[in-house]
C-alpha cells in the first residue's frame, strides 16, 4: 500500500507551477530572471515596518498581537480598508471587509465557496495562473469570458456547463494591468462583465493586486463600486473584491482582504476558523500601523520608481526590437505584453537564454490559456540591484535575437513573457486549461533523460495539445533609466563611474551579449 494511492481525485488536479520552479533559478547568483512578479526589496519600506513592530510589542497591544484573533481580522485594519474602499466608490463597514493570508488565500477560499466538482469558472485567455491553482482543488472546469466582446450567449454557457454536469458559478478577472498582459479593462468593458454575470446570475471575482500602481491616465471605477451603484449597495452586488497589501507595503506580510457583502464574509469565515483560525495577529496589527503611517506616501514612491521602469522597458522594446514585434503599452502594474514573429519557439529560446546569457523567463505556454497566440511575452518592471538592470536589457535583447533570427536586445530587465508561432491547437482538456503548460519548461531547462522521459513528454503532448512557444518574464530587478540608451551605454551608466569592478563586469556581459546577437542575425 502506498499512500499515493489514497489521495482524493482533486489532487490529480494540483499541479505545480512552472513560473514558481523557474524562480529556483533565482538561487544561482549569476541568473538574471525576469521570471515571476516580485517586487523590488529595495523599496520595501523597511523602517516603517521596523517602526510599527517596535511600537507594537513595545506597547499595550503586544499581549493582543501576540495572541488568538479573530477569524474575519484585526478590527482597527478591518476599519482602515473600509475608510480605503469608501474612496474607491464602495460604501462599506468593518462587515463588509474579511482579512485572508494574502489575496492567494481569498482565491482558494472562493473557490472553495463556490465550486462543486464539475462546475464552471469564467476566465480570461491568458489569465493568472495562481487563480487557476487556488480553483484547481474544487475540480471545476473552464471557458472563455471576453471582456471585449465575443462572449457566447448566456444559453451556451449554461448549456456547456450542464453538459459538463455543473453550473456556471462566477467569472475571474484583473480589471487593472493584468497578470499576464497588463491590459487594463474600460469603463464599457467592466460593464459588459456585470451584464453578462447578470444575465448568468454568477459572481464576479474582481482581483485588484495592481490597482493602486497606476502610472499615467485617469483610475476607472472598480467592478465593485460600478455593482453597488447598480445594486443599491454592497449587502446586494454579486461582487467580491480582492486586494493585497503585497505589491504596495510587504509580500512576506502575506495580508490580503477581501471586500463582500455581509453574508458572503460570514461564510469565508466559517472557512478561516477551521483552516488556520486568522491570520497572523501580530503581521495584521504592525499592517495596520504601517498602513496608516505611509501607505499613500509608498503609493507615490512606487508609481515614480516603476513608471520611470516602464518607460526605460518601453523605451528599450521600441529601440531594438526588431519588424514584426509588438508589445502593449500599460497604464500601470508590472507586466507588458510581448508578441514576437510567428515561428519563434520561446522555450527553446529558454533553454539557450539560460546557457548562454544566464538570463531566465518564464515561457508563454507556462501561462494558462488554450488560444493565447504563442508569440507572446510578458515583462515585468521591478528590480532588485541596479547593476544588473542593463545586464538584463542586453541579455533579453539578445534572447529576441535568438527567437527571431534577427530578434535582439530583447527587453529591459522588467519581467516579460514571449509566445511565438501560430495559433495552438484546442486544447483536449477543456476544463483545465493549466495542464497545458505542465512538464515542458522542465523539460527544456533540465533536459530529457532516457526513454522514460521521451515517453512521458510524447504522452504528455498527445494529452496536452498546446505548443510550447510562449515566453512569460517576472519582473525585472532593475532601475529607471536603464533602457533609456542603446544596451553598450545603458551598461556602462548602470554600473556608476565609482565601481569599476561592476562597470567591468557590465561591458563584458555587453559584449557577450553582442556576441549573441551576431549568431542571432544568422
Amino acid at each position: 500500500m502506498t499512500l499515493m494511492n489514497l489521495l482524493a481525485s482533486r489532487a490529480s488536479r494540483m499541479k505545480a507551477s512552472e513560473i514558481r520552479e523557474l524562480l529556483k533559478l533565482l538561487d544561482q547568483p549569476d541568473i538574471i530572471s525576469f521570471a515571476g512578479g516580485i517586487p523590488d526589496p529595495a523599496l520595501f519600506p523597511a523602517d516603517a515596518i521596523s517602526d510599527a513592530y517596535a511600537s507594537v510589542l513595545g506597547g499595550p497591544e503586544a499581549g493582543a498581537a501576540l495572541q488568538y484573533q479573530v477569524s474575519e481580522g484585526y478590527l482597527p485594519l478591518r476599519k482602515w480598508l473600509a475608510g480605503q474602499m469608501g474612496k474607491l466608490g464602495v460604501a462599506c463597514d468593518e462587515h463588509n471587509i474579511f482579512i485572508t493570508s494574502g489575496s492567494q488565500q481569498a482565491l482558494d477560499y472562493l473557490g472553495k465557496l463556490f465550486l462543486s466538482p464539475g462546475d464552471t469558472a469564467l476566465v480570461t485567455w491568458p489569465t493568472y495562473l495562481g487563480a487557476l491553482q487556488a480553483f484547481n482543488a474544487y475540480e471545476p472546469r473552464y471557458d472563455r469570458l471576453t471582456p471585449d466582446g465575443g462572449n457566447m450567449t448566456p444559453a451556451a454557457y449554461h448549456a456547456a456547463a450542464a453538459a459538463a454536469g455543473g453550473k456556471v458559478k462566477f467569472a475571474y478577472l484583473v480589471p487593472d494591468f493584468a497578470n499576464p498582459t497588463g491590459e487594463t479593462l474600460s469603463l464599457k468593458q467592466r460593464e459588459a462583465v456585470l451584464d453578462l454575470a447578470g444575465e448568468l446570475d454568477i459572481a464576479v471575482i474582481e482581483d485588484a493586486a495592481y490597482r493602486a500602481l497606476r502610472y499615467d491616465g485617469e483610475g476607472v471605477p472598480p467592478i465593485l463600486a460600478l455593482d453597488c451603484q447598480r445594486s443599491g449597495g454592497i449587502d446586494n452586488a454579486r461582487t467580491l473584491y480582492c486586494g493585497s497589501f503585497s505589491k504596495i507595503l510587504s509580500p512576506g506580510m502575506r495580508v490580503g482582504w477581501v471586500c463582500a457583502p455581509r453574508r458572503v464574509v460570514e461564510r469565508l469565515v466559517l472557512m478561516k476558523q477551521a483552516s488556520d483560525l486568522h491570520s497572523p495577529s501580530i503581521n495584521q496589527v504592525a499592517m495596520h500601523r504601517a498602513a496608516e503611517a505611509i501607505f499613500d506616501q509608498q503609493v507615490d514612491k512606487l508609481i515614480g520608481a516603476y513608471r520611470a521602469r516602464r518607460d526605460g522597458l518601453l523605451g528599450a522594446l521600441e529601440a531594438h526590437m526588431p519588424e514584426g514585434v509588438t508589445w502593449s503599452r500599460p497604464d500601470g502594474g508590472m507586466f507588458v505584453w510581448v508578441t514576437l514573429p510567428e515561428g519563434s519557439d520561446a522555450t527553446a529560446l529558454l533553454a539557450r537564454a539560460v546557457k548562454e546569457a544566464r538570463v531566465a523567463f518564464v515561457p508563454g505556454q507556462c501561462v494558462p490559456c488554450r488560444r493565447h497566440r504563442p508569440q507572446h511575452a510578458q515583462a515585468e518592471l521591478h528590480a532588485r540591484r541596479q547593476p544588473r538592470r542593463g545586464r538584463g536589457h542586453s541579455a533579453a535583447g539578445e534572447a529576441a535575437g535568438v527567437a527571431g533570427q534577427r530578434h535582439r536586445n530583447l527587453q529591459g530587465r522588467p519581467g516579460v513573457s514571449f509566445a511565438p508561432g501560430s495559433e495552438p491547437k484546442e486544447s483536449r482538456d477543456d476544463d483545465d486549461p493549466h495542464r497545458c503548460a505542465a512538464g515542458r519548461c522542465r523539460r527544456r531547462l533540465y533536459g530529457r533523460r532516457g526513454a522514460r522521459a521521451r515517453a512521458a513528454q510524447r504522452a504528455d503532448t498527445a494529452r496536452h495539445s498546446h505548443r510550447p512557444d510562449g515566453v512569460k518574464i517576472g519582473r525585472a530587478d532593475t532601475r529607471a533609466a536603464a533602457a533609456r540608451t542603446r544596451f553598450p551605454r545603458s551598461v556602462a551608466e548602470l554600473a556608476g563611474p565609482a565601481d569599476g569592478g561592476r562597470r567591468r563586469h557590465a561591458a563584458a556581459v555587453g559584449d557577450a551579449l553582442r556576441r549573441l546577437s551576431v549568431s542571432g542575425k544568422r
